[in-house]
């Protein structure tokens, strides 16, 4: 009776370890999983961030684009109209001309 006692009792030692291995194996393999899920969520928002910086650049230059032909046709505007200012002169005379004046 002795030795039963004493079996009794490694057995349930040996089972509530096993248990623990058990219980810590599928700890980590859940954890393990989460780390994948988390890492996964990251990949996508970066992929998502990059996209959206794309589209801002591409809208970026097209306005940079439509601002440089804006601007090339107000200088054309300009030009013109100093020349029609001042017929026979060169925009750049009569601008040091003014200039010189004041």
């Amino acid at each position: 009776m002795k030795y039963g006692l004493e079996l009794f009792a490694l057995i349930a030692s040996a089972l509530t370890f096993m248990g623990g291995l058990v219980m810590w194996y599928a700890g980590a393999v859940k954890k393990s999983y989460a780390a994948q899920r988390d890492f996964d969520h990251l990949k996508g928002s970066y992929k998502q961030i990059a996209a959206n910086l794309d589209a801002v650049s591409r809208e970026q230059d097209g306005r940079f684009d439509q601002l440089a032909l804006e601007l090339k046709e107000v200088k054309g505007l300009l030009t013109a109209i100093i020349v029609k200012i001042t017929p026979g002169e060169s925009s750049t005379g009569w601008y040091r001309k003014t200039r010189d004046d004041g």
